[in-house]
């Protein structure tokens, strides 16, 4: 029930608009009071300037056109009185939406739009396919495409050299545990085919190995033209964080004895400016030295940043990993209402005057640097992450640290949650009458 936001249709349905978008908007554009009154303005001018037949066929054709009703939503906006499939169908009608049951009841100037793959497959066809293993997401709050989601699993390495490399990285896996609890690991015997084909490949490749040596110097990749090198920070390896970082962020956000910061790790090179949060799995992979064979390109979560602001710890929330840090946190987390969380939930700066008193007076008391907010009644279930990283402004204010992406996903769940059009979506329509 993951991504069930609410109740709704339980099988596909397609359906189109009496009228086109183009064909809708041209008519509200004619109809609108702007247009009308510079039609009647120039029919005064026409009358004046012109007399005879040509104006009566003039006025009878601005009659027509002025007898055009003006479109009106047919229903109410807003949640229908009931989910079930019947009340839904009646909601739709009643909109002016025309439902398809086939393929062969679109009309042919529509086939354009409502093809063929639009419509479900049989049943022959879903059983072929195992498409009762697959889901296939359908937004209903957004005015995006469909989104098909299946699981895959790899069950071996797909090519002969992928499956050599991974066999030997398994028995090298294997034989460090069975260093641990003294036992013995059998070594695999190959064919003198794949013995003959390996001498082949390692004396072929010993040159370019020669000439690719030349150009990396200790993990620094040489410049062509320019002689010089730069750090390629993702070739690093990740280890523990400097536990002298610690001691200030305990302290400041109150962690607690509890909190795994065994597992918030470092790019070996560098200045640490990012911790990442690592999965027990992977970070266990890591202590047996899977970094020693392999290359780590990017793994786990932001948890911490480094601050570019005066703050008194060097390290601020991150909102990519914050369902993995708040829990911890005793200190600089505030529960909030959802007005107030639809206020934080804004680009740019926000004066403390814009919200309640109670959250102005307790914020007032942070010193500069990050805190979280909850939505409340989400305090307890992190994983939906209805939080977001604010940072305390020396000024008066605060500032949302969450990018605009997650910021529309965050509305996107408040629509699904209360039902209620986001204000900004409000404000777009009622520009977009403005400018019409």
């Amino acid at each position: 029930s993951g991504l069930k936001a609410r109740p709704g249709w339980s099988s596909w349905k397609v359906v189109r608009e009496e009228k086109s978008r183009r064909q809708a908007k041209n008519q509200k554009k004619k109809n609108n009071a702007k247009m009308q009154q510079r039609r009647k303005q120039w029919d005064e001018h026409k009358k004046r300037v012109w007399e005879g037949e040509e104006e009566k066929e003039k006025e009878a054709e601005t009659k027509l056109m002025d007898d055009e009703p003006e479109y009106v939503p047919r229903c109410e906006l807003g949640p229908p009185p009931s989910w079930d499939a019947e009340a839904l169908q009646a909601r739709a009608e009643a909109e002016g939406l025309i439902v398809y049951k086939s393929f062969g009841d679109v009309e042919e100037a529509w086939t354009k739009k409502a093809r063929q793959s639009c419509f479900p497959p049989t049943e022959e066809e879903a059983s072929s396919m195992s498409l009762a293993k697959c889901l296939r997401c359908l937004p209903h709050d957004m005015d995006t495409g469909g989104f098909f989601v299946a699981l895959f699993k790899k069950v071996k390495p797909l090519g002969k050299r992928a499956r050599e490399e991974a066999e030997k990285l398994a028995h090298e896996l294997r034989s460090d545990i069975a260093d641990a609890e003294g036992t013995e690991v059998r070594t695999p015997k190959k064919s003198d085919e794949e013995c003959n084909g390996k001498e082949a490949q390692d004396k072929g490749g010993a040159d370019a190995d020669a000439e690719q040596k030349g150009k990396i110097v200790k993990n620094k990749v040489l410049l062509r033209g320019k002689g010089k090198t730069r750090g390629d920070l993702g070739n690093e390896n990740f280890t523990v964080s400097n536990p002298d970082l610690w001691e200030p962020l305990v302290e400041f956000y109150g962690f607690g004895e509890d909190f795994p910061r065994e597992r918030f790790m470092t790019r070996s090179a560098g200045d640490s400016k990012v911790m990442y949060f690592v999965g027990k799995p992977v970070k266990d992979l890591m202590d047996r030295g899977i970094q020693d064979r392999i290359t780590v390109i990017n793994s786990g979560l932001k948890g911490f940043e480094r601050n570019a602001h005066q703050c008194e710890v060097r390290y601020r929330v991150a909102q990519e990993g914050i369902q993995f840090v708040a829990p911890f946190m005793s200190k600089r987390k505030l529960v909030i209402d959802l007005k107030t969380f639809k206020t934080c939930l804004q680009q740019g700066s926000t004066p403390l005057d814009n919200f309640a008193e109670s959250f102005k007076k307790t914020v007032s008391e942070f010193s500069v640097g990050s805190f979280v907010v909850v939505l409340e009644g989400f305090e307890n279930n992190y994983a939906k992450k209805m939080m977001m990283v604010m940072w305390r402004c020396r000024s008066e204010a605060v500032n949302c640290l969450v990018c605009k992406t997650e910021m529309d996903g965050m509305k996107s769940k408040l629509r699904a949650i209360t039902g209620e059009e986001d204000s900004s979506t409000e404000e777009t329509k009622e520009e977009a009458q403005i400018d019409s």
